[in-house]
C-alpha cells in the first residue's frame, strides 16, 4: 500500500511539474517571453512555487499517506500549473496568434474562474499543519465555508460565458463585461478569501497555545515563512517603486511556506519522519 502510494504522490508531483513546464513552454513563445499582464517582468519568478510545493507534497505524502497535508499541497501544486498552463494557452490562441490554438476562446473563459481553485487550498493547509488534523472538532464549521468563495463566483461566470474571447482579458482591469451586478460577489470573492487565510492563521495561534513543546518547534518555522510573506506585502503596499524586486520577495517569500514545511521534516521529524 505504502509502496502504491508513493508512486501515486510523485507521479502527482511529476504531473504538475509537467503541467508547469508546458506552462512556461508557453508563456516563453510570447513576444516579451513573459505574461501578457507582467508589465514589470517579474513573472518568471512566481514558477519558484510551482517547484516547491509539488516536491514537499509528494515527501509528505509518500511517507505520511493518512496525513491530508501532503496530499493539498499536491493538489495546490496540480491546480496552479493548470491556471498557468490555461492562462499562457488562452493568451497565445487569442492574443498574440489568433486562431492558432483550438479552444483558446474556452481556454479564455476558464482562465477567469479556475484562479480560484489552488486558493481555497491555502487556508485548508494552514488549518490542518502540521498533524493533518483540525486544531479541535470545534473548527469544522469553519472548513466547510472554506467553499465560499468558489460558490460566490459560479454566478459571474455563467454569466461572462460565450463572451468574446479577446473581451475576457478586460477582466484583469476591472471591466465586468457588461455584468455590473457582479462586481458584490467578485467583492465577497476576495474578502471570504481573505477572512478564511485569516481565520486560518488563527487557528494555528490556538494550536499553538494548546500545543506541546515539539509542535510548538514545528509551527515556528510556518509561521515564520508566513511573518516574511505578510512582510513583503506591507512592503509592497506602502513602499511603491520598486515593483520589481516587491514582487520577487513577495514569490520566494510565498514559496517559503512548503520550504518551511520541509525544514520541519528534516529539522524537528514531523510526521514522525527522521531524515536526518
Amino acid at each position: 500500500m505504502k509502496a502504491y502510494t508513493g508512486r501515486l504522490a510523485w507521479g502527482l508531483a511529476a504531473l504538475s511539474l509537467s503541467v508547469t513546464c508546458a506552462g512556461i513552454a508557453l508563456v516563453l513563445l510570447n513576444p516579451a517571453g513573459l505574461p501578457l499582464n507582467d508589465p514589470n517582468g517579474s513573472a518568471w519568478i512566481d514558477y519558484l512555487e510551482s517547484l516547491m510545493f509539488p516536491i514537499v507534497g509528494a515527501l509528505v505524502a509518500w511517507k505520511q499517506p493518512n496525513n491530508p497535508v501532503g496530499w493539498m499541497l499536491l493538489l495546490y501544486s496540480l491546480a496552479q500549473a493548470t491556471v498557468v498552463l490555461i492562462s499562457a494557452y488562452a493568451q497565445h490562441g487569442v492574443l498574440i496568434d489568433p486562431g492558432s490554438l483550438p479552444g483558446a476562446g474556452g481556454a479564455a473563459w476558464a482562465s477567469t474562474w479556475l484562479w480560484i481553485l489552488p486558493l481555497l487550498l491555502i487556508p485548508l493547509v494552514l488549518l490542518h499543519f502540521p498533524n493533518g488534523r483540525l486544531p479541535s472538532p470545534g473548527w469544522r464549521w469553519f472548513r466547510r465555508l472554506c467553499g465560499l468563495p468558489a460558490a460566490l463566483l459560479v454566478a459571474p461566470a455563467l454569466a461572462w460565458l460565450g463572451k468574446p474571447a479577446r473581451k475576457y482579458f478586460l477582466l484583469e482591469g476591472g471591466n465586468l463585461l457588461g455584468e455590473e451586478w457582479a462586481a458584490p460577489l467578485l467583492t465577497g470573492v476576495f474578502a471570504t478569501l481573505l477572512l478564511s487565510v485569516l481565520v486560518s492563521l488563527l487557528s494555528m495561534v490556538v494550536r499553538y497555545r494548546r500545543s506541546g513543546q515539539k509542535e510548538r518547534q514545528q509551527l515556528k518555522w510556518i509561521m515564520l515563512a508566513v511573518g516574511l510573506l505578510v512582510a513583503s506585502g506591507v512592503w509592497e503596499g506602502f513602499l511603491p517603486g520598486f515593483s520589481h524586486l516587491q514582487a520577487a520577495v513577495g514569490a520566494v517569500a510565498f514559496a517559503g511556506i512548503p520550504a518551511s514545511m520541509g525544514i520541519a521534516i528534516l529539522r524537528y521529524r514531523l510526521y514522525d519522519i527522521d531524515l536526518i
